[in-house]
């Protein structure tokens, strides 16, 4: 994103709007944000050293790369009992804990995030990870 060392870069930003959330929105607008990373193209742009102005030439584009995809899973403890992966609303409301894991394309864990006030056991949490990796293989055929 860099356009000139120390003088320019550029600045992306998205908004995620969700126009009807059924639970587990984070996931879907961590994948969709990807998405849309990997087929943006910016315009060419360079600097002018005397006027300090970016200028951009739509003609070039260049394609952005990014150097790991992430791939989330969230699982959901309800009733302290029952491990729910991509719970619903409903089931949402019956979380105790929730747990985000997610994975780069090499099926490396990047992320876990902890959430609530319930407990989440050592072998649940690998459970969980195990899962997270028969998901991105589905996503990442999806995303091809």
């Amino acid at each position: 994103l860099c356009i000139e060392n120390d003088q320019a870069v550029w600045s992306l930003s998205a908004d995620i709007v969700c126009l009807k959330s059924d639970g587990n929105v984070l996931d879907a607008a961590i994948i969709a944000l990807m998405a849309a990373v990997e087929d943006l193209k910016l315009p060419q742009a360079s600097l002018d050293p005397a006027t300090g102005v970016v200028s951009a030439d739509k003609a070039i584009e260049t394609q952005l790369t990014l150097r790991k995809r992430l791939f989330p899973a969230t699982f959901s403890l309800v009733d302290d009992a029952y491990l729910v992966a991509d719970a619903d609303d409903a089931e949402e409301r019956l979380t105790t804990a929730t747990l985000l894991v997610v994975l780069d394309d090499q099926g490396h864990l990047a992320n876990v995030w902890k959430r609530g006030a319930g407990t989440i056991d050592r072998p649940t949490i690998a459970r969980c990870i195990a899962e997270a990796k028969n998901r991105q293989n589905v996503v990442s055929s999806a995303l091809e």
